[in-house]
Order: structure tokens, then sequence, then C-alpha cells
């Protein structure tokens, strides 16, 4: 959500519209507010980052859903195909990590914590890489790309 908001922000910027990005970050305040007291207790410091996450993406969708009401769309269908893309491999990513923190063998390590944050960043990136490659992004395509060249 945080580089959406670098691409969408400069748009009402452009359209010398100040107040709309003001109301949308303060709006956003008061999710991140509600959902960190509501996520605190029973997830941790992981419910804050959590709520921190849903409060910057209410914040770009409420800034693209003004755009389009105003007429301007960002690739429309295609955009939002694209976020529903990465959603999905972030959900896919975060229940894999779940569930292979969750076997016994893992359980195991806990004298090798650097080894064991070691194994889930890079079972992260691979099962995330790999959805995105399934799900055939374009951003998959253009790293497939360069690292063929």
């Amino acid at each position: 959500p945080a580089g959406l908001l670098k691409v969408v922000l400069p748009v009402f910027y452009a359209m010398k519209d100040m107040w709309t990005p003001f109301w949308c970050a303060l709006t956003s305040v008061f999710v991140n507010l509600g959902f960190g007291l509501w996520l605190m207790k029973p997830l941790q410091c992981g419910g804050l980052a959590l709520a921190t996450v849903i409060s910057a993406a209410v914040n770009v969708l409420l800034l693209l859903l003004i755009l389009r009401r105003k007429g301007i769309a960002l690739h429309g269908q295609q955009f939002f195909m694209s976020i529903a893309k990465f959603i999905f491999s972030a959900a896919t990513m975060a229940f894999m990590l779940y569930l292979i923190q969750q076997q016994s063998w893992f359980v195991m390590l806990p004298a090798l914590k650097v080894l064991k944050l070691g194994l889930l960043i890079a079972s992260g990136i691979l099962i995330y890489a790999v959805s995105q490659l399934l799900l055939r992004t374009e951003e998959a395509r253009w790293f497939l790309d360069r690292v063929r060249r």
C-alpha cells in the first residue's frame, strides 16, 4: 500500500487538491488506532503491524475510489487484478509459513533462532515467488526476463 501512495498522491497534488489526501490519511489514522487496539492483545506486536497495513490499504483504496468517482482510473480492472494477485500471494505465503512454523521439527529449534528465522525468510521468498509465477503477474515475467538476460 505504501508504494501505491507514491503513485496516487501526486495525482491529487497535480489537481491542486490537498484536502482529499489529508482527510483520507486522517481516516486511516483512526482505522489504525481501532485495529491496533483490537488486534494488539491477540497478536501482540504482529497485531500492530497488521493494523498499520490495513490502515495503509484503507488510505489507498479511499484515494483510488475518489479518483475513480472523479473519472480518473489507473488502468481500471487490470490494476485491481494485479492487487488481488499480490494479496492472494501474500496470504498464501503467510498461511504456508504458519504451517511450517507449527511443524514439530521446526519448533524443536529454539536454540537455533537465527537458523529458524533464516529458514522462514527463505521459505517465504520462495513461496511468494512461486505463487507470483503461477499467477503470471507482469512483475514475475519482468523478473524472469532480467534473470534470463
